[in-house]
């Protein structure tokens, strides 16, 4: 797998009612944060978005409050991390990437958990 990675498409949603919990389970993962990240995340950020900002996600906040994960174009570091420790929040959904050395790889969530295949 390459440095650089990008989706190429994706479904994932976080559901405005887990966000809290989201937040929390983020925060509770210091240790394995992607170097880039400051430290202090944990205490500056306060919402799913400013944290799927850091991690360089793409994202939008639906009417609903959803927020919608829409890509990710960005060296690549701990990403997958934060989604398996949510994986069991979120409704079925994949997200599929691709290296720039065109290696392919889908994560998919079946409201249970993450699997990447």
């Amino acid at each position: 797998m390459g440095l650089f990675v990008t989706t190429t498409a994706s479904t994932v949603v976080l559901p405005f009612a887990q966000l809290p919990t989201i937040v929390s389970r983020w925060k509770a993962l210091k240790s394995t944060r992607p170097a880039f990240m400051p430290n202090d995340y944990d205490t500056t950020c306060h919402t799913a978005q400013e944290i799927l900002t850091l991690l360089g996600f793409e994202h939008q906040t639906l009417p609903t409050g959803d927020v919608k994960v829409v890509g990710f174009d960005n060296k690549t570091g701990a990403e997958e991390n934060f989604f398996q420790a949510i994986g069991d929040l979120l409704p079925p959904a994949t997200m599929s990437w691709t290296s720039e050395c065109h290696d392919q790889w889908k994560w998919v969530f079946n409201g249970q958990k993450m699997a990447v295949v």
